[in-house]
């Protein structure tokens, strides 16, 4: 099996905004992380009813 990253990381303070956005960097950077194979685990600690894309 071939050997993958795995990226972990909470939302709240690191990847969302204070508007409780991720950024259009943000999305694009992870996007393209993913698509070269690249598996990430985001737990929000805050409701995700807070989180607006």
């Amino acid at each position: 099996m071939p050997e993958r990253t795995l990226y972990v990381s909470d939302l709240d303070g690191t990847l969302l905004g204070r508007d409780s956005r991720l950024s259009a960097f943000t999305i694009e950077t992870l996007e393209r992380l993913v698509s070269a194979g690249m598996l990430s685990l985001m737990p929000p600690r805050v409701p995700t009813i807070r989180i607006r894309l």
